[in-house]
C-alpha cells in the first residue's frame, strides 16, 4: 500500500497539530518499511510566485518533494498512490480531490478542527476568504472515504455541521511525541503562591484565555500565571490585584518543553479543543491539570482524573478545583502525578499509527 502525505511542509517544531501528528504517522509508517512520501505546496503567496505555484518543483529531502499545482497532477498520474492522508484545509487540494473519481485512490482526513464551526462562533474572517474555506472544507468531507476525528464531540458536531452520516466518522486517539521523554516533573510545589502554565493566545478565542484571567483575578490567592504562545514579539507582564501574567510569544517546541516544567499546574480553559495535546504532554511529565470539559481529551478521563475538569465558562467551578488543587496533600500530590503519567502512556505512536493502518486497509 502506497501512501501519499499531502500538506504544509513537515516541521514538528511548529507546535501546530496536524503537523505534530503527521510526522508522528510518518515517522512510524517509515520505521515499519511502508512505501510513503510527503509532498506538500507553494503555499506561502507571500514567498513563492504564481509561477512556482503552478509549475514549480522543489526536492527538500529523499522523502519530502514540493510541487506546484501542474506537476503534482503529473507526479500523483505517474505514481499511483493508493492512499492520500490530507493533513489540513487547503485550496490546492482541489484537483486531488477531484482526482479520486479517475485514480481510485482512498482520502483520508483528520479533523483537528471544524473551520465551518469555528468562524461562526470564534473568529471575524473576511467573506470571501471564509466562503473559501468552508466550500473546501465541505468537499474535503465530502469526498474522503474516512473522516478521523479526535474526539466524540468532535464528531458530533462535524455530522450536524455537514450532513454527514456519522458511520464515516472515525473516533482516533493522538500520540505523545518521543522529544516528551524527559524526566518526570515532582508534585511539590508552594501552596501559598502556585504558578500555573496555560499554552495558546489571547487572540484565539476558542482558547479561553480570556476568561480564564477574569476567573483568576477573583481570587486573594497568589498566582503566576504563565501563558505560553501569544501573538506578541517580546515577553510582557500585566497585574491583576494577586494575580501576575506573564505572556510569551510562541516558542518552538523543543522550547516548550523545558518551560512546562516550571509550572505547578497545566490549566486549559478551552471552550472548543478536539483533543488537547499540550495536555496529554503535561501529563506524561507528572504535571497536575486542571481542564474544561470542552478539551477532547477529557473524554478519555475515569472518575479519578475527572475530578480535575470543570464545566466551561464556570468561574465558581474553575476556582472550587484551584483550591482543591491547592490543598492536595503531598501524598495525593504524588498520586495524582503518578496516575497523569500512566496515563498518558497508553498514547504512543505505535498504537496509533496501527489504528491509522487498520482504517487504511479497510
Amino acid at each position: 500500500m502506497k501512501i501519499f502525505f499531502i500538506g504544509d511542509c513537515l516541521d514538528t517544531d511548529k507546535q501546530n497539530a496536524p503537523l505534530l501528528v503527521a510526522a508522528g504517522l510518518f515517522n512510524k509508517f517509515r520505521e515499519k518499511n511502508l512505501p510513503v512520501e510527503y509532498i506538500t505546496y507553494f503555499i506561502d503567496g507571500r514567498k513563492y510566485s504564481l509561477f512556482q505555484k503552478l509549475f514549480g518543483k522543489q526536492i527538500i529531502n529523499n522523502d519530502t518533494i514540493r510541487f506546484g499545482i501542474i506537476p503534482m497532477i503529473f507526479y500523483i498520474f505517474r505514481k499511483r498512490p493508493d492512499v492520500l492522508y490530507l493533513l489540513n484545509i487547503e485550496f490546492f487540494y482541489l484537483p486531488l480531490l477531484l482526482l479520486k473519481y479517475v485514480l481510485r485512490y482512498k482520502i483520508f482526513y483528520t479533523a483537528h478542527g471544524i473551520i465551518a464551526y469555528e468562524n461562526h462562533y470564534f473568529r471575524e474572517i473576511p467573506v470571501i476568504l471564509n466562503m473559501k474555506n468552508i466550500i473546501i472544507e465541505f468537499l474535503n468531507f465530502k469526498i474522503s472515504d474516512k473522516i478521523i476525528s479526535l474526539s466524540k464531540k468532535t464528531a458530533r458536531l462535524i455530522s450536524y455541521c455537514y450532513k454527514l452520516n456519522p458511520a464515516k466518522i472515525i473516533v482516533l486517539d493522538n500520540a505523545i511525541s518521543p522529544d516528551w521523554a524527559i524526566s518526570k516533573k515532582k508534585s511539590e510545589f508552594n501552596s501559598s503562591s502556585i504558578k500555573i502554565a496555560t499554552v495558546g493566545s489571547t487572540s484565539r478565542k476558542e482558547k479561553g484565555i480570556g476568561f480564564l484571567i477574569s476567573a483568576l483575578s477573583l481570587t486573594t490567592h497568589g498566582i503566576e500565571l504563565n501563558i505560553y504562545g501569544e501573538n506578541t514579539d517580546l515577553p510582557r507582564t500585566d497585574r491583576y490585584n494577586n494575580l501576575t501574567v506573564n505572556f510569551y510569544p510562541f516558542m518552538e517546541k523543543k522550547e516548550l518543553i523545558c518551560k512546562l516544567p516550571e509550572n505547578d499546574v497545566l490549566l486549559v480553559p478551552s471552550l472548543y479543543d478536539t483533543f488537547n495535546l499540550s495536555l496529554l504532554e503535561a501529563m506524561n511529565i507528572g504535571m497536575l491539570f486542571i481542564s474544561s470539559d470542552r478539551v477532547g481529551l477529557t473524554e478519555r478521563f475515569d472518575d479519578r482524573l475527572m475530578k480535575f475538569v470543570y464545566k466551561h465558562y464556570n468561574s465558581a467551578d474553575l476556582l472550587d478545583k484551584l483550591k482543591m488543587v491547592i490543598n492536595l496533600s503531598p501524598e495525593e500530590r504524588n498520586y495524582y502525578s503518578d496516575l497523569n503519567h500512566k496515563f498518558s502512556l497508553g498514547f504512543t505512536w505505535d498504537k496509533v499509527s496501527n489504528q491509522y493502518l487498520a482504517i487504511f486497509n479497510e
